[in-house]
């Protein structure tokens, strides 16, 4: 079903495209379903094949039979409803969206059979909503969620909040701002024994390509079926054995600090240094190397105080590690 909802609250009126894909066999039983709503919902149809990954994984028996909300930002409002100006959107979410998918489909009605997916800045929205009302949602993915806006508002609640809300959260390695995010919120949730979460470390970059490759991880997580796979049963972070970066020395430095690795066999190496808005700064090194122990030195003296990333490409892997600039 493709419909467009319409928020007309605040004297402001925005319209939402939303698509509802509904499981083989709904039309012919009188059964009560639980609802994944994906926000950026045109990208995850578009570009993230949905419709086929839901097909398939309640066709194989890897999830429960699923209703799927692809829900879309209202034209030009991504960033305004997504990130800097999320507060209406929330309210439409909660207010007009599920009510009108509770009243319109056979759902299951409760926050444990309701999950909330989204991707960077769909991310930050999916986890404000989530802990916008207790209870109404339990379950949360973010593929590279930039949980950054308003002062890490997203990031501190998913921390603070003892909901019980199940997260998975999902990152690649070249996208150091959005890694070092996941990582805190891995290391915080870790840290205070919270237990209903999952999430995973890859070497890839900020691509339709990669959350489309592990939306199944979330779902089977979420609403597990018979036959589920042994991919939710650890915490993944993808190694390399070809190469080795270490940790900066000194750190924190001012201004110049050394940067080595090591590599088992010859190859092309290219590292480059990001800022925390993950802006490349400078391309340290981009040559071939032979095998061994290499050091490069990094001169910060024309940068403010802060935390930057360094991202050390070798094979086609990448691996991501944070310094300290203290002047």
């Amino acid at each position: 079903d493709t419909l467009t909802l319409v928020n007309n609250k605040n004297f402001t009126t925005t319209n939402h495209k939303v698509n509802v894909y509904l499981p083989p066999g709904y039309e012919n039983s009188n059964e009560h379903f639980p609802v994944a709503f994906f926000n950026d919902g045109s990208f995850y149809i578009n570009g993230g094949s949905a419709i086929n990954i839901l097909d398939n994984l309640i066709y194989e028996k890897r999830i429960k039979p699923i209703i799927g909300v692809f829900v879309d930002y209202s034209p030009g409002n991504r960033s305004k409803e997504y990130a800097t100006e999320p507060d209406r959107y929330i309210d439409f979410f909660n207010t007009i969206l599920v009510p009108y998918i509770d009243a319109n489909y056979r759902t299951i009605p409760d926050g444990y059979n309701r999950a909330l997916i989204g991707l960077s800045f769909g991310g930050n929205v999916s986890a404000l909503i989530a802990n916008s009302v207790k209870d109404m949602y339990k379950n949360c993915g973010l593929h590279s969620g930039a949980i950054w806006p308003r002062n890490f508002e997203a990031q501190t609640k998913i921390i603070q909040n003892d909901w019980g809300i199940k997260y998975y959260l999902v990152w690649g390695t070249y996208e150091p701002a959005l890694m070092e995010l996941g990582i805190t919120v891995r290391d915080s949730l870790t840290a205070k024994g919270y237990q209903n979460f999952k999430w995973g470390q890859y070497y890839q970059g900020h691509t339709m390509g990669f959350w489309r490759g592990v939306t199944d991880n979330f779902l089977e997580y979420f609403f597990p079926g018979e036959n589920l796979t042994s991919i939710n049963t650890q915490n993944e972070i993808i190694l390399d054995e070809s190469f080795q970066l270490n940790q900066n020395y000194p750190n924190p430095f001012n201004p110049e600090t050394t940067i080595s690795y090591s590599l088992k066999e010859s190859g092309f190496v290219q590292i480059k240094i990001y800022d925390v808005l993950g802006r490349e700064i400078q391309t340290l090194i981009n040559s071939y190397k032979s095998p061994g122990n290499h050091n490069e030195v990094f001169n910060a003296s024309k940068l403010p105080s802060g935390n930057y990333f360094y991202s050390m490409q070798f094979g086609g892997k990448f691996v991501t590690k944070k310094m300290s600039l203290i002047k």
